[in-house]
């Protein structure tokens, strides 16, 4: 006795469905380059954010220094938060 197959598709059919999972595999590729730039821009605000801190310790004039040390505390610990921002607001 020969099983009967659950689910018969037409050819139309299955190459839609090929098509919708070759669009998907491509969203999915062009997600994680997203993120992974996302990722690099907020790795290098950190870094820029801890050069301009060790800039600050070494700046003649306390004003100066000062202000300097706060912007790069502001783009160390801001900066990746910014850059992301976009990305949590757009998921639900």
């Amino acid at each position: 006795m020969r099983a009967q197959p659950l689910l018969v598709l037409s050819e139309e059919r299955a190459a839609q469905e090929l098509r919708r999972a070759l669009a998907a595999a491509q969203d999915c590729h062009s997600d994680r380059t997203h993120q992974r730039r996302l990722f690099a821009a907020g790795a290098l605000e950190f870094v820029a954010g801890w050069v301009l801190i060790a800039l600050g310790f070494h700046v003649h004039g306390t004003d100066l220094g000062r202000t300097i040390f706060l912007a790069g505390i502001m783009v160390a610990y801001l900066g990746p938060r910014m850059d992301m921002a976009p990305c949590r607001l757009a998921r639900p």
